[in-house]
């Protein structure tokens, strides 16, 4: 069981599915005697109840709002039930409006939220040195940088130190492979930037 809706001023549809919990029921006519106390008054005077159908119980399994584009996926929802709603379909469809043209400024803003998002997928693929993959991030480079700072400033000694690779591997490195690693990361990370930025100036 459905109910379809159709909305003309937002030109889109909308359907609820129902479900019976309890039958429709028919109650026939029904006559009752008057009532008389010991004395012959009447207390209840005699009538009769007419015949009544009590409406069957039901409840919301689904409601759905289609707008005037998605006609096709109401076609398939409808399924069995499509072919009694083709005309209202149709009046959906004849009223159907052009969508409105995106502004320039709305065409420029989702270019650069398309670049960025290129940059930050070329970002978070990482970076090759030397056979491994290592993250590209400001964390990375940091903690990189700063280790080089203490044994710049003699503060830890000149040993080498665990770095964490993008395949969660550790790898032991000293000093001059601290310095080149974190160099390649900055090169590369400001590669990409630079590339973002080319391509947004572009626009």
């Amino acid at each position: 069981m459905i109910k379809v809706i159709h909305y003309p001023d937002t030109n889109s549809v909308e359907v609820t599915w129902m479900r019976e919990v309890a039958p429709s029921k028919f109650v026939p006519e029904q006559r009752i005697d008057e009532v008389r106390d010991e004395d012959g008054n009447v207390v209840t005077e005699a009538q009769v109840i007419p015949a009544q159908t009590i409406p069957a119980v039901t409840e919301q399994t689904r409601c759905h709002s289609y707008d005037d584009r998605q006609m096709d996926m109401l076609r398939d929802d409808l399924g069995a039930e499509v072919s009694e709603y083709e005309a209202l379909i149709a009046e959906v469809l004849a009223n159907q409006k052009p969508l409105p043209q995106p502004t320039l400024e709305e065409i420029k803003e989702k270019a650069h939220t398309d670049i960025e998002r290129q940059r930050d997928v070329a970002l978070a693929a990482g970076f090759m040195h030397n056979g491994h993959r290592y993250y590209v991030d400001q964390t990375m480079i940091a903690a990189l940088n700063g280790r080089l700072t203490l044994w710049q400033e003699g503060k830890i000694a000149n040993i080498s130190l665990p770095v964490r690779r993008m395949d969660n591997s550790i790898v032991m490195l000293d000093r001059a492979e601290h310095a080149d690693l974190a160099d390649a990361l900055r090169q590369h990370g400001e590669a990409i930037y630079a590339a973002s930025w080319a391509a947004k100036d572009a626009l």
